[in-house]
C-alpha cells in the first residue's frame, strides 16, 4: 500500500542527482531545495524537515562536512549523504558525525526508498530517542568500505534493535558454512519461519531459493567484489506461497568471521501489477491493432463502393440472398430483389412497411430486441453487428427460416442511422436437420426394440432349456444344459440394462455385474447360508467386453457355489473389481475346501476353466488360481486392448 508522506518534508543541498529527485517526488515526498552552506542555513529554516540529504561530491567547492555540523548542531536530524564514488576520506571524515549513512548517486529506486525510510523510523524510534543509536550504514549493499561495515556490528544489542525497527528482511549468514547468525522481524514476519527456527542453522536447508542457480550467481558476485546491488529473485515462503524479492548484499566481519548481510524487500505486489499492466497494454495493442485494421477495411471497402457502384448494384440486384436496409423501428428503406425470388412479395409491398408485419410473432420480440440492443451502446462488438435466425411469411402465407446477418450504421454522434443486413432462406436445410433428428430418435427406438426382443429369445431359450432339463434323468446332461442356461441367462440380464439403458456402446460394470451375482447366487439352494461380498467400482466399458466379463463371473461363481461348500455353514464368498488406469483387476475368493493338490489349469478337464482361460488369453490378460485356504482366482486385462473375439 502506497504511504502518505505529503507531511515529510526532505531538504535536499548541493545539487542531489536529479533521479533521486524523482524517486522521492514520485513517492510523494515533499523536497525543499537549499544551495546555500553555512553560515546561512538557520534554525527556522529546519523548523519542518524531517530529513536532509547532502551532496558529498566537490561541486561549486560546497562543504558538506560544516554543513552537515551545523545542521546537526541546530537540530537533531536524520543526515544521509549521497555520492557518486565511496572513498577513503569521505568515511574516516563522516565517522565522527551523527548520521545515517550513504546512498550511491546511481541506486536503484527501491535503496533509495529503504534509506529514507529506515531513516525516518529509526530517528523517531526509542532507540534514537534514548541516544543508543550511533553513527552507522543502514542502507542495504552500497557502502563497500570493510572497516566502517566493522564498526557497524560492535555493538549487537544496537544492531539487532536497528534491523528489528526496518520492514526489510535482513539476515547475517556466515560465508563459508551457511550458518545463519542473525535474522530481523522484517525476515520472520515475511519468510513465516520463527527466529529460534532459522538461526544457528544451515540457510540452504530452508530450500528458499525458488531457483538455486540465482543463489549461486549471489555468491559468486558477492566473493567477487564484496557485494551485489538489486538481485531479483523469486523466494519460497514456510506456506509454499511463492514471493518475488529484490535482494542487496555484501561480504562483512562479524565477530571475526566473514559474513555475507542481506537486506531484502518483497515486491511480489509491484511485479503483479507490472505483470497485470503488461497484459493490458499486450490488449490493449491487440484492439488497438483489430480496431485499426477494421477501420482500413472499411475505408477500403467504402472507397471500393464509390469506385465500382454499378458493379455492386448489379450483384445486389442478381443475388439470391436478400440484402436490404431497415430502420431501428423496423420500417424497411431498401429491400434488392431476392426479396421477390425467395419471398414472392413485390417490391413495392415491403418499403415503408415494418418488418414486423412479415416475421413470425414468436421470434418478433427477439428481433426487435435484437435491434434496440444496439442503442446508446459503447461495445464494440455489438456495433460491429449480429447474426439472428427468424422465421418470416412468404406471399403465400407459408413460414420460412432466415438467417440474417446485421451491421448497424452510425453517426457522426455515435446513433445508429440504420442496419444493412441480408437474409439466407434455410427453410430445407432446417427441415433436413429436423428430419435427421427424427431419424436418430427412430433408430434409437428400433435399436432399444432389437435389443428387448434378444432379451426376450434369450428368455425363451432359457425356458426351454429348463423344460429339456426337467426332462432328464442323466446327471451328466442335466449339468450340462444347466450351465449352458446360466451362461445364456447372464447375457441376458446384460441385454435387460442395455434395453433400460440410453447408451448402448458402453455401460457401468457395477450396474450390470451386481445384479448379475445375485441372480448367479440365487439359483443354489446353499445361497441363504453363503455371505456375498461384493466390492465393485462404478466405471463403464464397452457392452462387448461386459458380456464376456459376465461370462467369467458367471463361470467363476457357479463352480463356488457347486462344489466349494458341501457341507459347511459359515460359508463366503469376496468379489471384488477394480480399475487402475486401463487395467481391470478381477479377484474372488471363498473359505470352501478349496481346489484338488494335483489341480492344474493345464490338465484341467472342466470346460469352466477352460472357457475362462480361453477368453483371458483374448483379452491379452492373465489368469491365476490359487487352491489353498479355499480358491483365490484373480484375472487382469487392459481397457485399452480389444479382445480379438468375433462378433
Amino acid at each position: 500500500m502506497e504511504r502518505n508522506y505529503a507531511k515529510t518534508v526532505i531538504l535536499l543541498l548541493n545539487s542531489v542527482p536529479e533521479t533521486i529527485i524523482r524517486c522521492l517526488a514520485g513517492s510523494g515526498y515533499t523536497l525543499r531545495f537549499e544551495q546555500s552552506a553555512v553560515p546561512a542555513i538557520k534554525a527556522d529554516a529546519l523548523e519542518d524537515i524531517s530529513l536532509v540529504l547532502i551532496n558529498s561530491d566537490n561541486i561549486n567547492n560546497f562543504n558538506f562536512y560544516e554543513t552537515a555540523s551545523s545542521i546537526l548542531n541546530i537540530k537533531k536530524l536524520p543526515v544521509i549523504f549521497v555520492t557518486s564514488e565511496f572513498r577513503d576520506d569521505l568515511i574516516s571524515k563522516t565517522e565522527n558525525l551523527l548520521h545515517f549513512g550513504y546512498i550511491s548517486a546511481k541506486a536503484e529506486e527501491f535503496i533509495i526508498k529503504s534509506a529514507v525510510e529506515n531513516a525516518l523510523k529509526i530517528h523517531k524510534s526509542d532507540l534514537f530517542q534514548t541516544g543508543k543509536y550511533s553513527s552507522m550504514d543502514i542502507t542495504p549493499g552500497i557502502n563497500p568500505d570493510k572497516h566502517t561495515a566493522g564498526d557497524l556490528l560492535t555493538n549487537e544489542e544496537v544492531l539487532f534493535q536497528v534491523f528489528n525497527i526496518i520492514n526489510d528482511p535482513v539476515t547475517i549468514i556466515q560465508s563459508d558454512d551457511g550458518i545463519c547468525l542473525f535474522v530481523n522481524r522484517g525476515f520472520t514476519d515475511l519468510i513465516g519461519l520463527r527466529r529460534s527456527e532459522v538461526v544457528g542453522h544451515c540457510f540452504s536447508d530452508f530450500r528458499l531459493w525458488v531457483d538455486p542457480s540465482v543463489r549461486n550467481i549471489m555468491t559468486a558476485a558477492i566473493l567477487e567484489k564484496g557485494y551485489i546491488d538489486s538481485l531479483e529473485s523469486d523466494f519460497y515462503c514456510a506456506d509454499g506461497k511463492i514471493i518475488t524479492i529484490l535482494l542487496s548484499a555484501k561480504l562483512i566481519n562479524f565477530k571475526g568471521k566473514n559474513c555475507i548481510i542481506t537486506i531484502s524487500r518483497d515486491i511480489t505486489e509491484r511485479k503483479n501489477y507490472e505483470e497485470i499492466l503488461k497484459k493490458q497494454n499486450d490488449q490493449y495493442a491487440v484492439l488497438t491493432e483489430e480496431y485499426g485494421l477494421l477501420i482500413k477495411e472499411l475505408e477500403h471497402v467504402q472507397h471500393t463502393l464509390t469506385e465500382s457502384e454499378e458493379k455492386y448494384r448489379t450483384i445486389v440486384q442478381n443475388s439470391h440472398e436478400i440484402i436490404f436496409t431497415v430502420l431501428q423501428d423496423g420500417t424497411f428503406t431498401y429491400v434488392s430483389p431476392g426479396w421477390t425470388k425467395l419471398l414472392g412479395h413485390d417490391i413495392n409491398e415491403i418499403l415503408s412497411h415494418n418488418f414486423r408485419e412479415f416475421i413470425h410473432e414468436d421470434d418478433c420480440n427477439e428481433f426487435f430486441n435484437f435491434l434496440n440492443s444496439f442503442s446508446g451502446t459503447s461495445d464494440l462488438h455489438v456495433k460491429q453487428g449480429f447474426n439472428i435466425e427468424y422465421r418470416v411469411y412468404n406471399s403465400d402465407d407459408q413460414l420460412r427460416w432466415h438467417h440474417s446477418a446485421l451491421v448497424p450504421l452510425y453517426d457522426d454522434a455515435g446513433d445508429v442511422i440504420y442496419f444493412v443486413g441480408n437474409a439466407i432462406d434455410f427453410t430445407d436445410k432446417k427441415n433436413a436437420g429436423d428430419e435427421s433428428a427424427k431419424l436418430l430418435a427412430e433408430k434409437e427406438i428400433l435399436l432399444k426394440e432389437v435389443h428387448h426382443r434378444i432379451k426376450n429369445n434369450m428368455n425363451i431359450m432359457t425356458s426351454l432349456l429348463s423344460l429339456q432339463i426337467n426332462s432328464l434323468d442323466d446327471p451328466a446332461s442335466v449339468k450340462a444344459l444347466t450351465d449352458a442356461r446360466n451362461r445364456l441367462h447372464s447375457m441376458s440380464v446384460l441385454y435387460e440394462k442395455l434395453y433400460r439403458n440410453d447408451a448402448f456402446r458402453e455401460m457401468s460394470v457395477k450396474a450390470y455385474l451386481v445384479p448379475l451375482i445375485n441372480e448367479i447366487a440365487s439359483n443354489f439352494e446353499c445361497n441363504t447360508s453363503v455371505n456375498l461380498e461384493v466390492d465393485i467400482e462404478d466405471f463403464s466399458i464397452e457392452v462387448k467386453n461386459l458380456s464376456y466379463l459376465g461370462i467369467i463371473l458367471n463361470e467363476i461363481l457357479t463352480n463356488i457355489m457347486k462344489y466349494a461348500f458341501p457341507e459347511k455353514t459359515d460359508c463366503s464368498v469376496e468379489i471384488s473389481l477394480r480399475r487402475k488406469d486401463n487395467l481391470i483387476i478381477m479377484e474372488v475368493s471363498d473359505n470352501g475346501i478349496g481346489l484338488p493338490d494335483n489341480f492344474s489349469l493345464e490338465h484341467s478337464s472342466g470346460f469352466g476353466f477352460r472357457l475362462i482361460e480361453m477368453l483371458t488369453k483374448q483379452f491379452n490378460g492373465n489368469f491365476e488360481v490359487n487352491g489353498n485356504n479355499g480358491t483365490y482366482i484373480r484375472l487382469e486385462f487392459f481397457l485399452c486392448i480389444s479382445p480379438n473375439l468375433p462378433e
